[in-house]
């Protein structure tokens, strides 16, 4: 999709139209009419399936002796073509357009739920598409990047919790 203000297409906007998801601008609460609660509705029941699904998967593939993080693997990539299906499939340029709602369900809510790699890979697809390599290549380096940086500061944080929480315990039986 190309941005109406560059001369290249815009990666943000390549999962669902801006209009298909985004609150409209027109309304200062994101809640304010019946249409935008139905949106907000169908993201968080396709989030619980896609979770569910995600969950079901995973305990399935547990007792199984194989390399332990095969089912999110198998998660991530089927998720990403599941993605990739619904996107192209349903494209509202296409031949078969399922609607915003339906779009914002199973994009959003159902994938999103399933695997949030599936969005971050269809983004760099669309960037890489586009030819928008400085798009690409920043999605791919900050998304690894930052994401094993929140990993190692989420590790730390916790490895200092139970300290804190002795203490704390103590403070207040005092």
């Amino acid at each position: 999709m190309w941005n109406q203000n560059e001369n290249r297409p815009s990666v943000q906007v390549s999962l669902l139209r801006k209009q298909e998801f985004a609150p409209s601008t027109q309304n200062l609460s994101a809640f304010s009419t019946r249409l935008e609660m139905r949106r907000y509705a169908l993201v968080a029941i396709g989030g619980g399936f896609g979770t569910l699904l995600r969950f079901v998967i995973a305990q399935s593939m547990a007792p199984m002796p194989v390399w332990s993080p095969l089912s999110i693997l198998l998660i991530n990539v089927s998720g990403c073509f599941l993605i990739a299906f619904l996107n192209f499939v349903s494209d509202p340029a296409g031949e078969i357009y399922l609607g915003p709602n339906s779009r914002v369900f199973l994009m959003v809510g159902v994938c999103g739920g399933y695997t949030t790699f599936s969005t971050f890979s269809l983004i760099s697809f669309n960037a890489l598409r586009h030819n928008t390599m400085l798009d690409l290549w920043l999605n791919i380096g900050l998304s690894h990047l930052l994401c094993l940086l929140a990993i190692w500061i989420g590790a730390l944080v916790a490895s200092g919790l139970p300290r804190a929480v002795a203490i704390l315990a103590r403070w207040l039986r005092s």
